[in-house]
């Protein structure tokens, strides 16, 4: 639950503790708009949807990680095919600010590239173990709603 207080100066300070997170807070000049982020943020923490250290970090950074921590753990072909699919994305999105990746800009990429259904899925594959929470696919860096929905459609010709 968020905690409004009204400061010294005027302003208004909301603060959002959760388990598991660190503490957010924000200051506003009005008590209503101290509310509506603390309701909108606490909503979006609820569902998973937010992610302070997502823009902070690139896309290189996060595989440069996954490279280092979770690579090993693979067997030896199996690491230096997904090691290749990463320098592929790495490549294109290096630079990317992971806040800023979301499924239609990876479908985007995906496109150009025109690969057949196969590699699609393949490719798109191996940056989720990247993006998604470990939970999910037991290792990669920080979760990530942007693979929401992201695999080849079969209803969807690409000859």
């Amino acid at each position: 639950m968020a905690t409004i207080v009204k400061r010294p100066e005027g302003t208004y300070r909301a603060q959002i503790r959760r388990k598991g997170y660190k503490p957010i807070s924000a200051a506003f000049t009005k008590r209503k708009d101290a509310v509506d982020w603390a309701q909108k943020t606490e909503a979006a923490l609820i569902e998973r949807r937010f992610f302070p250290e997502r823009e902070k970090h690139t896309l290189s950074e996060a595989i440069a990680r996954y490279t280092q921590e979770t690579l090993p753990k693979y067997k030896p072909g199996t690491a230096e095919k997904k090691r290749q699919v990463l320098a592929w994305w790495e490549k294109r999105l290096g630079k990317v600010y992971l806040s800023d990746i979301d499924t239609s800009f990876l479908l985007g990429e995906l496109a150009k590239a025109s690969f057949a259904p196969a590699t699609h899925n393949a490719y798109a594959a191996h940056l989720s173990t990247l993006l998604l929470p470990p939970s999910v696919n037991g290792g990669g860096c920080n979760p990530s709603p942007a693979l929401k929905g992201f695999t080849y459609r079969s209803d969807v010709s690409v000859y």
